[in-house]
């Protein structure tokens, strides 16, 4: 398209309410190569999760980088864009980045202190990173270092795929207990405590209080 001459800029120009997708493996500001299906996964770090223990990985079909992590996340961004456009009016440009949402979606600090970053290669201690995302490992801190982790998750966190004029912010929070906010949003969309309670009641919600840990 941007060949032609009818790249977003251009688009948009004539037509501020166009959304305009642009689905690729390594991002708008990412690396201007050739790849497939296989070559954004292996870059995410995903493929090593898959397949058994003590042997060789093996790719998926296309389901997850290509369908899931293109099709399907370039999708739900659509959606997103479509329903902003009805506040004002415009529209924007979605980068959905392969590479990018496949590495955003699988990460995690698990109980026992170890991190489970799929986009990073682990040996031992060191961290080895992909360099088509821009980090650098020497200038990273210490990865097994408790009190350095909040600011890991933030360079580790990075919403994708990324819409041009209303970018989404990175949730550093913690994820939220099952049921735990059913109460304030049922009030909110006007139900009355009767009717929670017969929700409740017949098993179709669940509500849990936030618990403190002490």
């Amino acid at each position: 398209m941007e060949k032609l001459g009818m790249g977003p800029e251009e688009l948009l120009k004539e037509n501020p309410r166009l959304i305009y997708s642009c689905l690729t493996g390594y991002g708008l500001s990412g690396a201007k190569a050739a790849g497939h299906d296989i070559n954004y996964l292996v870059m995410s770090g995903l493929l090593s999760m898959l397949g058994r223990s003590h042997e060789k990985p093996y790719a998926p079909l296309n389901l997850v980088a290509d369908f899931a992590g293109g099709g399907l996340t370039c999708a739900f961004r659509v959606v997103l864009a479509l329903l902003e456009r009805t506040k004002l009016c415009r529209g924007q440009v979605i980068d959905a980045s392969m590479v990018r949402t496949r590495s955003a979606y699988y990460w995690d600090i698990n109980c026992k202190g170890i991190f489970t970053i799929v986009y990073l290669i682990l040996d031992g201690s060191k961290m080895a990173i992909p360099p088509r995302l821009g980090l650098d490992a020497v200038n990273l801190p210490p990865q097994m270092s408790f009190c350095d982790w909040p600011e890991l998750r933030q360079i580790f966190t990075y919403p994708a795929p990324v819409l041009s004029r209303t970018p989404a912010d990175p949730c550093l929070t913690r994820d939220p207990f099952i049921g735990e906010h059913t109460r304030p949003v049922l009030e909110e969309s006007g139900f009355k405590p009767p009717e929670e309670k017969q929700l409740l009641s017949a098993g179709i919600i669940e509500c849990n209080a936030a618990k403190a840990k002490l």
